[in-house]
């Protein structure tokens, strides 16, 4: 029984090393902490949606996850969600930017510029729940730190995949910001 156990902590353990099995766009923000961060700029691949994030989530990572299948882009994190309208956008490793040179119907290819964002990480499910207590406690740091002026709304930012289990996955939530001037 114990061996049993060993082995079921080695698997759980082994899944959480599935994030750097990917190429990512920038380094995640450790749980529980808040940084303010400038993001490089990027190339994305995005999926959008009118209704709201969490009812088409399925939706808009299948749309994108058939383009880069149907392109021969890997797959990389983090993937950023925004709320509404929903809208799901998927990072192009530098290796994969030449073969994103398409529109279709479903999937834009953008330039993301450098920007800057306050950075709450977070573990657990990634839930219309978790998102906004997390956006809150974003917000709330925000109020308590006046030298930093909020740019645009709260969207996710999720470094794991579907089958990871809820307790063991890693979000963010960034609110962009720049710096108040008086």
């Amino acid at each position: 029984m114990k061996s049993a156990w060993l082995m079921i902590i080695g698997v759980v353990t082994g899944m959480s090393l599935e994030l750097y099995g990917y190429e990512a766009a920038y380094a995640p923000t450790e749980a529980g902490a808040v940084h303010v961060r400038t993001l490089p700029a990027a190339t994305g691949l995005v999926a959008r949606v009118d209704g709201a994030y969490f009812d088409h989530a399925n939706t808009l990572f299948r749309r994108l996850f058939n383009y880069i299948q149907r392109h021969g882009i890997a797959m990389t994190v983090p993937v950023e969600a925004h709320m509404q309208p929903g809208q799901m956008l998927f990072y192009v490793g530098a290796g994969d930017v030449g073969k994103c040179v398409t529109n279709d119907p479903q999937v834009t290819v953008v330039t993301v510029p450098p920007r800057t964002v306050a950075a709450l990480g977070a573990r657990g499910g990634y839930t219309a729940g978790n998102f906004a207590e997390t956006a809150a406690a974003v917000q709330a740091w925000l109020a308590a730190h006046p030298q930093y002026r909020t740019n645009g709304p709260a969207y996710g930012v999720y470094w794991h995949g579907p089958f990871r289990p809820w307790f063991l996955k890693r979000y963010e939530v960034h609110v962009p910001v720049s710096e108040a001037h008086p």
